[in-house]
């Protein structure tokens, strides 16, 4: 029991510093599809040993089959070797329909660290061996956007709640249009007599284009006690979407 423990403790001790075994650069892209582009992206090894990854692209969950920009998207090369602490570039190009509608699309390209070997676990009374493959995969967002983008978006749901020195704005947001909802949140607290106490502003998420989208997101409370606040919600382009007046409930 004491050396399956050890074992467990290692392990554990072990993976807190592991970091990734690749790298990508840039982490994103957002194309426009009114003409042909090719895009390059790096590979960088971050390991003393010669590598080889796979590139593939992948559908987002929350965008149709109609919007999945992968299917339009040709790759080379699509499995690359990567030399200990070098570097390698992928292109990538998108060739879309001539009478593509207007609006945004979406894919994933995913980098995939290929094994050497499979995983080699050996286990008996006294000996015990165990060689562990750490291998990354990573996926970066493409976003296409084709003509005009009509950014529609309706807040089913927002609940603010005490959490600590924070408040966790909880909100269900659904595009409408034709492209996904970047929401941002702007915050007034104010306290028992309505005097206006502190302003925060930040970001809540990205929706895609086809669903709801569920958002939890920490706002921090000021020093001074405060009793209710009035939040806005924006697109990307600072249009208010919803602008409520909310008591803060403490649980």
């Amino acid at each position: 029991m004491k050396k399956i423990c050890g074992v467990i403790l290692f392990l554990l001790t072990f993976t807190q510093g592991i970091a990734f075994n690749i790298g990508i650069a840039p982490t994103s892209f957002e194309i426009s599809l009114d003409k042909p582009e090719t895009k390059e992206v790096t590979i960088l090894n971050n390991t003393a040993e010669e590598m080889r990854v796979e590139v593939s692209p992948e559908k987002p969950e929350n965008y149709n089959e109609e919007h999945y920009l992968g299917k339009w998207m040709r790759i080379y090369p699509k499995v690359v070797s990567v030399k200990p602490f070098g570097k390698q570039i992928v292109r990538f190009a998108l060739r879309t329909p001539s009478d593509l509608p207007h609006g945004e699309y979406k894919s994933y390209l995913v980098f995939k660290e290929i094994p050497k070997k499979p995983v080699d676990e050996i286990n008996k009374k006294e000996n015990m061996k165990i060689n562990i493959n750490m291998l990354t995969e990573i996926a970066i967002s493409i976003y296409g956007e084709k003509g005009n983008q009509n950014i529609i978006a309706e807040v089913k749901k927002v609940n603010l709640k005490k959490d600590g020195n924070k408040i966790q704005l909880e909100t269900e947001i659904v595009p409408k249009g034709n492209s996904s909802v970047k929401a941002f949140y702007e915050v007034k607290f104010y306290n028992v007599n309505g005097k206006l106490i502190s302003n925060e502003e930040g970001i809540i998420g990205r929706t895609g284009r086809s669903k709801a989208e569920k958002f939890e997101t920490l706002i921090n409370l000021p020093q001074k006690k405060a009793d209710r606040v009035n939040i806005k919600i924006l697109d990307q382009k600072r249009k208010v979407i919803l602008e409520k007046e909310m008591k803060i409930i403490t649980e």
